[in-house]
């Protein structure tokens, strides 16, 4: 692993485990009942590269795609071990989870399961909005494989799914659950990186001014600007423009802003509440590199 996916990896191992606590928020929610019920735990982050395990164990994989920004696909699988859905279908159907596990599902506990995993999914696209101000979203349909089926092997087998993050899953603080989050670490790192969320920067491609001749300008102004956003209408709406009118910008809801710095757009940032007045947090620094490259 070279050492900028590392650190990548490194950094996304505090993401993944904030993130556990939005998914205790969403299972809350999906199924009525009180977070404290349930605990969701990061375990760790790795490189997958044996599969053995995982098509050997007593889970359900869950298909679908996370999306972000209407361009990035991300391919994720989520392995959910039988029991435990037994203990969320009983949980959904007003039992208390305490059912004891046959072997095997219904065939009702699968379809459900799959209503199920689309209502947590809608709820930690809420729970990350309001956390992180970030628009997420995931496929409309999930995808149920079994482990009967040629397709979990294969799946698990195709390489795609290279990334592995392992949760423990306990309802009211009797068993642990294994649950694992596949995901492709080149297109999971590239998107968490494009929404801000990991900030490693490969320092040998920054290039740098000696401090030594930073004393001669630290008194410069340089003039900041934030802008929101732009768009264009024609001459006919601007002079329809009145009190009240609004005027819907090119930035997305959620999206970051812009910042300039004499013009020259040097990062991009989220409006904040600085006392009285209004801020910017800077989420993302852009380089030389990048702004070539637009």
């Amino acid at each position: 692993m070279n050492k900028i996916r590392a650190q990548h990896i490194s950094e996304a191992r505090g993401l993944f485990q904030e993130f556990s606590s939005r998914v205790v928020e969403s299972l809350a929610k999906s199924l009525d009942a009180n977070a404290a019920d349930f605990t969701f735990t990061f375990e760790n982050i790795i490189q997958l590269t044996d599969v053995n395990e995982l098509k050997n164990s007593s889970n359900i994989m869950y298909k679908f795609n996370t999306l972000y920004n209407k361009k990035r696909k991300v391919p994720t699988l989520v392995l959910v071990p039988e029991e435990l859905i037994a203990i969320f279908s009983d949980i959904m159907m007003g039992g208390k989870g305490d059912i004891s596990y046959s072997g095997s599902l219904s065939e009702v506990q699968v379809n459900s399961s799959s209503e199920f995993m689309i209502e947590i999914l809608k709820n930690t696209k809420e729970c990350i909005f309001q956390r992180y101000q970030k628009v997420v979203d995931f496929d409309k349909q999930v995808q149920i494989v079994q482990k009967a089926r040629d397709e979990f092997a294969e799946n698990l087998d195709s390489g795609t799914y290279n990334l592995c993050i392992e949760y423990i899953f306990n309802v009211h603080k009797t068993k642990d659950f294994n649950v694992v989050v596949l995901m492709n670490e080149d297109i999971t790192i590239e998107t968490l990186t494009e929404m801000s969320l990991l900030s490693f920067v490969d320092e040998a491609k920054v290039s740098k001014t000696p401090l030594k001749n930073m004393d001669r300008i630290n008194d410069v102004t340089v003039k900041l600007t934030a802008e929101l956003g732009k768009t264009k209408i024609p001459i006919k709406k601007t002079l329809e423009l009145g009190r009240g009118s609004i005027i819907e910008l090119e930035t997305m809801a959620g999206e970051d802003i812009k910042i300039y710095a004499n013009e020259v757009e040097i990062a991009e940032a989220k409006i904040v509440a600085v006392d009285d007045h209004f801020g910017v947090q800077i989420t993302k620094i852009i380089t030389k590199e990048q702004r070539e490259h637009v």
